[in-house]
């Protein structure tokens, strides 16, 4: 159990070998380093060993360490700093600075009085060393930001190959992660969600113990770049440390009024439906399978007959529910999975309100769908995997196919607009986010999931918030929180920084797509200077009634 290596055997167990404590692994360790010792000279061992072994906090070989614990390169160090970093290998978790900077800097004098016993340094180097100050800086200013996005890499890794591989294969892995989005979405997250916490009446997050932060609010966020599927971004909590769990791939929620848009598209593309068609928000009853169900507004209230464009910007139920009645569960379930959506849904009516579990990883390749004009692509996490000599094993290449029709898709394009403009969503343009953009917003019953998946052409951006045991997300007063507070506020945190380097860019236009302006209650085409005329976005051809004076 406590047996002994040369510097060599560790290395060799290192570069070779697992861990597991085994007669024959020590065997051939010992066999492995006869041979290294024949081939190479001492230094050549040390610096290969250095440049490998473990200092704590993921950081392995000494220039990583230089960079996890001081900000600088290995080369660049003084002293005093690679005599602190030297005893760190000796322990890496019990003289780890970070937790235990006080016994790390005691460990230092150990390394120091060795070199002065050696004649490597003298006296007085040795007490100058040790007085100098040591200043604890990560030059990786990612660190702590992308755990939950290096997990489903790793994931990734271990299904295409093993285990093994991934931790002693020597890989270089290439991502698509933008580090500069990938640190603001974690920013970003936590600091809302600190602000959202005390509207909720929560303590501060950073001063509760442990067991109480698994009970506070969560969030959720993945970015992708809708034109090659890229993933740009991705967080699975507030608090990896805290919580591991990746709820960004794993946690199935409702959606909500978020997955709407894939039963109005079913309608626009297959039922012959378009943005000027007149559904009656009014109340209704459902009668199938022996059941009855009752469909209800979020206000409880009824607005009569209006055209689809209003009823997806004030997201209503009804028209909803009746929507996918007219054209059949099995057909929207068809067309969700068309744009990216994977998990199971199931084909009945109240599906039209999000009643099936999606996660925000398949909501934002879904969307992704409708900002790449109906041409849906597979996520791409990995650009490509070199060995340790440089050579590129695995290059990943993601497809790209058209799964709806272009203009079915403008057309839903401009509807949810209309949310951002007007409806559920209008909060980011409260908050400032004045680019094109679309979306829609998600709450469940009693607001437990609180969702919006909103788009630009450049990018697509699914949020979550809510709590891990699903519960209400209710304010001291008893009122709910609405999608708008939590997720509407990160997403557009989000966009705003993210995006500020890109150019405004409109929703590319395809051809055979003409705009009317309509009556927003009969549906009938009207002057621009109508009493609250509704702009339409309809296919060439589209025939409407023009209201008689």
């Amino acid at each position: 159990v406590g047996g002994g290596s040369s510097i060599t055997q560790q290395l060799a167990k290192n570069m070779f070998f697992s861990f597991e404590q085994t007669y024959t692994r020590k065997i051939r360790e010992a066999l492995i380093a006869v041979q290294m010792e024949r081939r190479y000279t001492k230094d050549e061992i040390l610096e290969s060993y250095c440049n490998i072994i473990n200092f704590g906090s993921n950081a392995y070989g000494v220039e990583r360490a230089a960079q996890t614990y001081l900000g600088k390169h290995a080369d660049e160090l003084t002293l005093a700093e690679a005599a602190f970093l030297a005893n760190l290998p000796n322990s890496p978790s019990n003289y780890n600075p970070y937790q235990n900077y006080d016994v790390a800097k005691e460990r230092q004098i150990i390394v120091l009085k060795r070199m002065f016993k050696e004649k490597m340094i003298t006296e007085p180097e040795m007490e100058a060393a040790y007085a100098e100050p040591i200043e604890l800086k990560r030059l990786n200013l990612l660190y702590g930001k992308a755990n939950y996005y290096l997990d489903y890499v790793k994931r990734q890794i271990v299904d295409e190959f093993s285990r093994d591989v991934l931790y002693y294969g020597g890989l270089k892995v290439y991502t698509t992660m933008d580090t500069r989005m990938q640190s603001l979405a974690q920013e970003v997250i936590q600091s809302r969600l600190a602000e959202l916490d005390k509207l909720l009446g929560f303590s501060d997050y950073e001063l509760a113990p442990l067991e109480a932060k698994k009970h506070y609010l969560q969030a959720a966020l993945v970015a992708i770049d809708p034109t090659n599927g890229k993933i740009k971004a991705l967080v699975g909590g507030r608090d990896y440390s805290v919580s591991p769990y990746n709820r960004a791939l794993e946690n199935n929620r409702l959606a909500g009024s978020s997955f709407k848009p894939f039963t109005y598209l079913t309608a626009i593309d297959e039922g012959g439906f378009n943005p000027a068609t007149v559904m009656i928000d009014s109340p209704v009853v459902f009668q199938y399978d022996r059941q009855v169900w009752k469909p209800e507004n979020w206000d409880n209230q009824y607005m009569g007959p209006i055209t689809l464009k209003t009823a997806l910007t004030q997201s209503r139920n009804v028209v909803a529910a009746k929507l996918i009645n007219l054209v059949g569960p099995a057909e929207v379930v068809k067309y969700a999975h068309k744009m990216g959506i994977e998990s199971k849904l199931d084909p009945v009516l109240s599906l039209s309100l999000g009643t099936s579990g999606v996660s925000p990883l398949e909501m934002a390749r879904a969307y992704c769908t409708f900002a790449n004009g109906g041409i849906t692509r597979e996520t791409q996490l990995i650009k490509y995997i070199e060995d340790p000599e440089g050579k590129t094993i695995r290059e990943y290449i993601n497809r790209g196919e058209r799964s709806v029709d272009e203009q079915s898709i403008y057309m839903m394009i401009d509807m949810m607009k209309n949310v951002v403009y007007e409806g559920t969503a209008r909060r980011a343009r409260w908050m400032g986010f004045d680019r094109p953009c679309a979306g829609k917003t998600g709450t469940t019953n009693n607001a437990s999931d609180l969702w919006f998946v909103g788009y630009t052409p450049q990018l697509a951006t699914a949020v979550w918030v809510g709590f891990d045991e699903p519960s209400s997300v209710r304010k001291p007063n008893g009122a709910e929180m609405s999608s708008g507070e939590a997720a509407v506020s990160i997403w557009t945190l989000f966009m705003k920084d993210a995006l500020q380097a890109e150019p405004f860019r409109e929703f590319k236009r395809p051809p055979g797509i003409i705009f009317e302006y309509v009556d927003p209650v009969t549906g009938e085409i009207v002057p621009n200077t109508y009493p609250n005329a509704q702009q339409v976005a309809l296919k060439a051809g589209t025939r409407l009634p023009v209201k008689q004076n």
